[in-house]
């Protein structure tokens, strides 16, 4: 390739590349209920077994369905109908809560043994719960160090939708 063909292959793909950027924020605001998959996974800290306590809680506009386990073993499983008022209020608020953990002060990956939690979203036909078939929209981890206001305000959010499959309480880890 010659040097003005790189040059106007760079030029032509610039624009596209600054369009993607600016939409990723915009990708969370104004969700389509129906289309709409958030997973919230939370990893406890390194405790022992009989307290550790880690979690994965799958949102859509159908079903959330919560997972405990401490460890290897699975603590608590339920599954419920999803309110839809509780979703639309939970999916807006979404974009502030993400941008806040992504914003949130330390990395997880300098919290050795500390808690994080993954707030992922996904865009998917309507009916469809299969995360590997969804489009993933946004993936974020904040750590308990220096992030840990922002995971109690995710999880505040995220009660109205948690408390009928009794996560909250079984968590241990529940502000």
């Amino acid at each position: 390739m010659t040097t003005r063909r790189r040059r106007t292959t760079a030029l032509l793909a610039a624009p596209v590349l600054l369009l993607a950027a600016a939409g990723c924020g915009a990708d969370l605001e104004d969700r389509d209920p129906a289309r709409t998959l958030v997973d919230l996974t939370f990893t406890d800290s390194s405790v022992p077994p009989d307290y550790h306590r880690s979690w994965q809680l799958d949102l859509d506009a159908e079903a959330t369905v919560a997972t405990v386990t401490d460890y290897e073993e699975v603590a608590h499983e339920d599954s419920v109908g999803t309110d839809p008022v509780a979703w639309q209020d939970f999916l807006d608020v979404l974009p502030d809560l993400v941008a806040a953990a992504e914003d949130a002060d330390g990395d997880p990956d300098d919290c050795a043994g500390g808690t994080t939690l993954v707030v992922s979203v996904y865009d998917a036909e309507p009916g469809q719960v299969n995360r590997a078939q969804a489009d993933e929209v946004s993936e974020t981890t904040v750590g308990s160090c220096g992030g840990g206001d922002v995971i109690d305000r995710v999880l505040t959010a995220a009660t109205p939708l948690a408390a009928p499959t009794e996560l909250p309480a079984v968590a241990r880890t529940w502000p």
